[in-house]
Order: structure tokens, then sequence, then C-alpha cells
């Protein structure tokens, strides 16, 4: 189950919208996850160093600001990614003194003059089995009000039949699960993708 739930995250983060041909010679579509979608759209890239993370973030905020002033988006990256938009922010402007114990240097927002964003970690990003090695340096902004999952039937699971329920000769039984998604993106520009390099 947990698999089956990792290939759909998978597929909505980086899947490619077609067509394939199954094993029966049947035909299934294909979703187009988040990132290709943003590339076909013409979403705004921008490359960075580490040393100006702030000043491309900032750049790549302002470039896909399409709705009201103060609307809230959310930036995905690794936990090392955020950790660097997190030092560029706060580490020079936090202060200590000798009786501090504990360094917090966790952002859970940036506000910007005219936009929120909400910093979310997703660590799987740095899955070589799961994503390509880009996304591991890679910045997702992203508009989640104009994403919208999109499914014909829900998550299906059931076991089969064995000996002892007397329709089969099987010794064992088989879990299985099924379902389809696939999402609807009205606005990719409203968000973009930062690189760090």
């Amino acid at each position: 189950m947990n698999q089956f739930r990792i290939d759909l995250s998978n597929c909505y983060w980086n899947g490619q919208a077609g067509e394939v041909i199954l094993a029966d010679g049947s035909k299934a579509k294909t979703m187009g996850g988040l990132v290709p979608s943003m590339i076909a759209a013409g979403s705004p890239q921008v490359a960075t160093t580490v040393a100006n993370v702030a000043a491309g973030f900032e750049d790549l905020v302002m470039s896909t600001e399409f709705k009201d002033v103060g609307a809230t988006r959310f930036l995905y990256a690794t936990p090392r990614r955020l950790n660097d938009i997190e030092n560029a922010y706060k580490r020079t402007l936090t202060r200590y003194t000798p009786e501090n114990m504990l360094a917090n240097l966790k952002l859970k927002s940036i506000t910007l003059a005219s936009s929120e964003i909400v910093l979310v970690p997703v660590k799987r990003f740095e899955e070589p089995s799961c994503f390509p090695a880009s996304f591991a340096n890679s910045y997702f902004l992203i508009d989640q009000e104009s994403v919208t999952p999109a499914e014909m039937w829900g998550e299906r699971m059931n076991e089969t039949p064995d000996r002892a329920q007397g329709t089969n000769l099987n010794t064992f039984k088989d879990f299985w699960v099924d379902g389809n998604m696939s999402i609807e993106f009205n606005n990719p520009v409203g968000g973009g993708i930062l690189t760090v390099s």
C-alpha cells in the first residue's frame, strides 16, 4: 500500500501525460505531473547559486505573482535546500547570549511584500529511485489552489481467495490495490522552478 501511494506521488510530481499499452494489449492513459506541466506551460525557471539563493527565490516569487496581494503559495524542496533558504534569511539576523542553549533556525514561511510562501520539506526529492537527480537541487513554487485532483473512482483494495474459501487451489492469498488519479492544473505559470547549481 505504501509503495502504491509512493508511485501516485511520483506521478503527481513528475508524471508524463500520454498513453501506454498494457501487457494484455489494452491501452491506458498516463497523467501529466506538476513539473512537466509547468515546463510545458513556460513557467519561469531561475538558476542560482547557494550564495544567491535568497535573491533567486525572490525573483521567482515576483515573476509568478498572478493572484491577489498576500496570496499563499508553497515552496517544495529537500530539507537541505530549505536549510539554505532559512540560513539566507535567518542565520545572520539571529543573536545569541551566553546562556542560550538552543539555536532555532527553522522558518515555516516567508512573507514578502505581496506573497506568503510556505516552506514544505520533501525528503523523497533526494531519492534517485523516485525522481531525477535535478529534483534534489531544485525548489518548486506551486499555487496549490490551481491544482485539483481528478479521478474516475477511488482507491480500491482487496485480497484474492484461497483454498480455505473453496474457490481455488491456492494455499496463499494475494493482496491487490488499484486506483487512478490525475490533476487539473489551471495556473502552472503561477509557480516556477528555482535550481541551485
